[in-house]
């Protein structure tokens, strides 16, 4: 699993405050694609979503609420 913040309204010049959107991705989601970053010490790595459909009852908070 993975906890998102991620901005969902287009509009750059909307505050980040009423953009953003949390909810959980399935670790096993067609879409997610993940890289390692190379670090020796840590489990590190960045991760991508392409098209990746999230059920309603995993997003966290009411669309534009992240923060």
């Amino acid at each position: 699993w993975y906890f998102v913040l991620a901005r969902t309204y287009p509009d750059p010049y909307c505050s980040a405050s009423k953009s953003m959107t949390c909810f959980i991705v399935d670790a096993d989601s067609k879409g997610r694609k993940e890289w390692n970053m190379c670090q020796r010490a840590s489990n590190t790595c960045g991760v991508s979503f392409e098209d990746v459909e999230v059920p309603l009852k995993y997003v966290l908070m009411t669309e534009g609420a992240g923060f």
